[in-house]
């Protein structure tokens, strides 16, 4: 049986925010996306489906996602519960679907995660591109049968229930001498460009986080409201 098969579905999944009827599109998802194309040889026997970044109900979001044999998650803190629930909604509804998350909040310390949130296949610890390529060229039949050899940057439960890590690849770092980057007494010159601009740093920050906190409250809410509907129709 051929393990990649012409026409099969990948959905890609980055729900955003919206602000004044503006929505941030999905970045991430769409990195991914570009990055296998150009590097996964049999990428044409893959369907992309139209990216999924605006908020709605979880059925409806699922419904976009009907059929797709794979589907990637790129979560942040606020999109991880909908993605969640997105994730539990598709693998409810057909087991095969093998679902992947990736992003920022994604643990390093994976302990407990995949246990806890059994529906999710594999996670992908840092930078996605290289997994999501590898994934692809897997083919979904050996990702069914979880056969993630030779992925690195994973983790994932295997068929006995056992947490499996593959670590990181070493990855090749821009070397510059010890003159460029140090001042005076040895001083690095980012350490000094940092502290020269440091209270711009701290408002630019302490707004940021401001603009997080209010965004998990936001989908907090609108998820309530959502499970709410949804359990009354």
């Amino acid at each position: 049986m051929n393990s990649s098969l012409p026409g099969t579905k990948v959905g890609l999944v980055q729900i955003n925010n919206s602000f004044s009827d503006q929505n941030y599109l999905p970045y991430s998802v769409a990195m991914l996306q570009a990055f296998a194309q150009q590097h996964v040889a049999n990428i044409d026997q893959y369907q992309f489906l139209p990216s999924v970044y605006f908020r709605g109900g979880v059925s409806d979001i699922a419904q976009k996602l009907e059929g797709a044999s794979i589907v990637f998650f790129s979560v942040y803190v606020w999109n991880f519960r909908i993605s969640l629930a997105i994730a539990k909604a598709l693998k409810q509804a057909d087991p095969k679907t093998v679902i992947v998350f990736g992003g920022p909040q994604v643990p390093d310390r994976i302990e407990g995660f995949l246990e806890k949130y059994n529906f999710i296949d594999v996670v992908c610890h840092g930078e996605g591109e290289q997994v999501f390529a590898s994934l692809l060229k897997q083919g979904t039949q050996r990702l069914r049968e979880k056969d993630f050899e030779g992925i690195a940057s994973i983790s994932y439960l295997n068929f006995r229930g056992e947490r499996v890590t593959h670590p990181a690849r070493g990855r090749k770092t821009h070397e510059t001498s010890e003159s460029s980057e140090t001042g005076q007494a040895g001083r690095p010159r980012q350490q000094r460009r940092v502290a020269a601009h440091q209270p711009a740093v701290l408002v630019h920050r302490d707004d940021a986080v401001r603009r997080v906190r209010g965004a998990v409250v936001e989908e907090e809410r609108m998820v309530d409201e959502r499970n709410r509907g949804e359990q009354i129709a």
